[in-house]
């Protein structure tokens, strides 16, 4: 007998894996003609709004995966301004954001700083015939690190 009872130390182990772990992270796989083309995961409060532009870009735009990810891409909404869309301050071009909102769109302009908290991050691989070709945001909240398993 140890002296911890099992429910206590359980709850502990779930509080630091919540601490630790993203709860989400949008793993996702692309295929054209049954074969993958993609396969990417994103995490961040707008990994929804990132994924789903970066790929918007690489499927209709033809863009490289690289390129989709460094795109301007709108943050997670602004929920409180009645679903304001949220983007980066000097990120796209101003002339399209007062395209969009003369359209209606709600628009709310954020700092680099305050942007990081409702960014997407994203990671992907691009399947080019038999080359594997790695891209991702290049702005993560910590330094990135590979390991081979």
């Amino acid at each position: 007998m140890t002296g911890i009872q099992a429910p206590a130390l359980n709850t502990q182990v779930q509080r630091l894996q919540a601490a630790f772990k993203p709860d989400t992270m949008c793993p996702l796989i692309v295929l054209r003609d049954k074969h993958p083309i993609l396969a990417s995961s994103a995490i961040g409060s707008g990994l929804q709004e990132k994924t789903l532009q970066v790929l918007v870009s690489i499927l209709d735009f033809d863009m490289q995966a690289q390129a989709a990810a460094e795109a301007p891409a709108c943050l997670a909404p602004d929920f409180g301004v009645k679903t304001a869309a949220r983007v980066e301050a000097n990120t796209f071009n101003q002339s399209v954001l007062d395209e969009v909102q003369a359209m209606g769109q709600k628009i709310k302009t954020c700092s680099e700083q305050e942007a990081g908290g409702y960014r997407g991050y994203w990671v992907g691989v691009e399947i080019q015939g038999n080359h594997l070709c790695g891209a991702g945001t290049r702005k993560l909240p910590i330094p990135a690190q590979a390991k081979s398993y």
